[in-house]
């Protein structure tokens, strides 16, 4: 019979065009070249428009132009931001441009971190830095107050459901997470227990309603809380 012959076929992805002097140009002949153009932004629009509808909420078209302006068509990241963005807004029926600003950093806002990834690695330079840098920016710190009373509730509702025995499978259903999001929020509440998070979201709640009626300065309270978030010790395990 015929003799088989095994086969290797390398795939080769690129943004970039091969010129004719490229290493690879001399594989021209053999290739089969196939090219793809860049989603557009009306069509990536129309893709976060569906993927937010089927999360049975709505997102304003400012609040789409951002996402477009900061991501382009990188669709992966997008779906992670869509993901943060409807957890954040929980029971509201729309993302709005304020929203959007919550996790997305501009050129003026430069930073590494944001604020609540310092606060998980309970890195407090940084997380007063980003502070700071948001300020600068024009965000309003009460908002900020609001972005880690959030991630508080989070991590608590998630320790909760640990300690009542939830396997992985049930936290990522009741939590509404992808596996690595799991993954990082047992990294981020590995060595905080219930209780410290219990006080620090009621103190977190308490500094929300002084600042809005006047009783507290913002930006005082929320360094205050947050370094206190920072350098709380950390849970000893046995």
């Amino acid at each position: 019979g015929a003799k088989q012959h095994d086969r290797n076929d390398v795939i080769l992805l690129t943004d970039v065009e091969i010129g004719t002097t490229h290493p690879l140009r001399a594989l021209w002949t053999q290739a089969t070249i196939e090219r793809f153009s860049w989603l557009s932004p009306a069509e990536v629009g129309r893709w976060i428009h569906q993927q937010v509808t089927t999360a049975k909420k709505r997102i304003a078209e400012a609040a789409v132009r951002d996402v477009v302006q900061a991501f382009g068509a990188d669709i992966a990241r997008i779906q992670s931001l869509l993901d943060q963005l409807i957890a954040w807004v929980g029971s509201r029926p729309a993302i709005e441009p304020a929203d959007v600003r919550m996790f997305v950093q501009d050129t003026t806002m430069p930073r590494r971190y944001d604020l609540v990834q310092a606060i998980a690695q309970r890195d407090a330079a940084e997380a007063l830095a980003a502070i700071e840098s948001r300020v600068v920016a024009g965000q309003d710190v009460v908002e900020l107050i609001g972005l880690v009373a959030w991630q508080l509730q989070r991590w608590l509702t998630a320790k909760r459901l640990q300690e009542a025995g939830l396997g992985r499978e049930q936290l990522q259903e009741r939590l509404a997470l992808q596996p690595w999001q799991l993954e990082r929020l047992e990294r981020e509440t590995a060595d905080r227990c219930v209780e410290e998070l219990r006080q620090f979201l009621e103190r977190c709640r308490q500094l929300d309603v002084a600042a809005k009626t006047g009783r507290v300065i913002p930006r005082v309270g929320l360094e205050q809380l947050v370094v206190a978030l920072c350098l709380s010790r950390p849970l000893v395990q046995t």
